[in-house]
């Protein structure tokens, strides 16, 4: 690798289509099968063989800062910058991030659940440079990419590819009819790029890599953009609480292959350390525990349940395809269904179901009655299928 590539990693957006589960977090340290999104990252660069990176990411506290520092493997050197609320846009955050000297930039949009080879990426830049390549964009075909958001667009950036690998058009969120069989490469958020085209775009009207940079310099500028498939790996977006709770569900079942922290795994059962489980309580495969958790008699968890650490189920309680996150206080005989319930909350409704719920940290759901709820429809099926032979 050039001694001058940077490595980026941008999540500083303050996550609001996930509120309120990134009140108090930014959404790339929120977990999936208890490892925070960033762990995820930070491992797979390291095993790349790359050892710093920068992170921009909002200011939610020095316990943010500290979960952050935490995240990243021993010997590799993260700098963490947190860019004003005032900053328009990914480039406006990147400058901030940019160091003397350097003159190559992987650059990860670090707030969606990824797998791929690093060193490859790197490797292909390499050889499309060669060609007079100023960036490589890793591109992936996600299932969800012709579901339109609200206002009949695609929430991904799309592109197209010739023979050699050059983009020959690219457009951030277009219209669903836009999407085509030649027209249907989605941007996968990692991408690496020289400071060459970034400081030819450079001015105040720039705010956005894809709008102002890729965009223009596909249309203006043929071959000067290459695309690379994501090829095995994965990028999954974690845009809203559903598709987090779906992110969990997929790596839990096997859908998304990814190394999640676990201690023990015994037909199905994954279990963290210090973890008290009752002999007359049943665990359904299946189910991830994690750290110091205490599950009491007569309670049944699983099929499809992640609980945080030190979670703890009183007696009698039943949890099935649920998302607990850390310290979370179930209640006797409380039942927990295809729920989300933020860290170090309280629930206990004896006899009662919490069904479709999504409760934010520190909440307290006592007696009868549902909190706020997000649409689960599709996870149902989801529960249902098997796991894919391929995951893109």
């Amino acid at each position: 690798m050039n001694t001058t590539t940077q490595v980026v990693i941008l999540a500083a957006g303050l996550g609001t289509r996930l509120f309120p589960l990134t009140l108090d977090r930014p959404k790339t340290l929120l977990p999936v099968c208890n490892a925070a999104i960033l762990k995820y990252l930070l491992t797979q660069l390291s095993a790349s063989g790359l050892h710093s990176a920068t992170l921009c990411i909002s200011d939610t506290g020095a316990a943010m800062l500290d979960a952050a520092a935490q995240c990243a493997p021993p010997g590799f050197e993260l700098t963490v910058i947190h860019p004003p609320s005032t900053a328009r846009g990914t480039l406006e955050s990147f400058h901030l991030a940019m160091q003397e000297g350097a003159c190559r930039f992987l650059v990860i949009y670090g707030d969606s659940l990824l797998r791929c080879d690093f060193q490859k990426v790197l490797a292909a830049h390499g050889e499309n440079r060669q060609r007079g390549g100023l960036a490589t964009i890793l591109f992936h075909r996600p299932t969800d990419l012709t579901i339109p958001g609200v206002d009949g667009r695609t929430y991904h950036g799309v592109m197209s590819v010739n023979p050699s690998g050059a983009i020959t058009r690219f457009k951030e969120k277009p219209l669903i009819e836009e999407v085509s069989t030649d027209f249907c490469l989605a941007n996968a958020a990692v991408f690496v790029i020289e400071k060459e085209l970034i400081d030819a775009r450079r001015g105040p009207s720039a705010v956005d890599f894809s709008r102002d940079i890729f965009e223009h310099e596909a249309t203006t500028q043929p071959g000067r953009l290459f695309g690379l498939d994501i090829g095995n790996g994965f990028r999954f977006d974690i845009g809203s609480p559903s598709r987090l709770f779906e992110a969990n569900m997929k790596a839990l079942s096997g859908h998304l292959a990814l190394d999640f922290p676990r201690s023990t795994l015994r037909n199905g059962v994954s279990m963290g350390l210090n973890c008290i489980v009752s002999s007359d309580s049943t665990l359904v495969p299946p189910v991830l525990l994690g750290d110091a958790v205490t599950i009491e008699p007569g309670c049944q968890v699983g099929p499809n349940a992640i609980l945080g650490n030190e979670c703890r189920v009183a007696s009698g309680a039943r949890i099935t395809s649920s998302l607990l996150l850390e310290r979370v206080a179930v209640g006797v005989e409380t039942s927990i269904n295809m729920s989300i319930i933020g860290h170090d909350s309280s629930v206990a409704v004896p006899g009662g179901v919490v069904e479709r719920a999504l409760l934010g940290a520190y909440s307290s759901l006592q007696g009868t009655g549902r909190s706020p709820h997000f649409d689960t429809d599709e996870i149902e099926l989801l529960l249902a299928t098997k796991p894919e032979t391929r995951t893109s």
